[in-house]
């Protein structure tokens, strides 16, 4: 059996911040998170959980994307991300055999696959709006070009 690499190509950032400021991050952007009721109902569960000094990271194992599909934390940000600004940002789970982080990317497209919101874009507009948000989150880096690598 061999193995085959796949990747993801975009413009984005390594989704991974502290606990508190992704809880925070949460509390802040209540009314983008809480769209479905199952999302009401695991913030409901990520606030007692934090109130009892347990680690919410396990709430979000199922949690997806609704651009990628792909769960975890990371997903979080990036559907606030995305039901805020019109993008469509994805959540780029980690893979520790090729060293890639967990991301949230705005993705290389077609053309047609794209919103009028994005096809309008610049860099310099991606790069603020992700800028934004990793300030929130507590993320130092810049935003950059993201070429993510996956085993499979």
């Amino acid at each position: 059996m061999s193995m085959m690499s796949s990747y993801i190509y975009g413009f984005g950032f390594a989704s991974d911040c502290a606990e508190e400021k992704l809880v925070d991050f949460m509390i802040t952007h209540k009314d983008s998170f809480c769209v479905y009721d199952y999302e009401f109902v695991l913030y409901d569960e990520m606030l007692r959980c934090v109130k009892n000094g347990g680690n919410s990271e396990a709430l979000f194992e199922s949690y997806s994307c609704d651009v990628s599909g792909k769960d975890g934390e990371g997903a979080v940000i990036s559907n606030i991300m995305s039901r805020e600004t019109g993008i469509c940002f994805s959540y780029c789970p980690s893979d520790d055999s090729c060293g890639t982080l967990a991301s949230v990317v705005f993705e290389v497209n077609y053309p047609w696959h794209m919103n009028e919101t994005e096809k309008n874009l610049t860099e310099e507009q991606v790069r603020n709006v992700c800028k934004k948000y990793m300030e929130e989150l507590g993320i130092s880096d810049e935003p950059n070009y993201l070429s993510l690598e996956y085993y499979g």
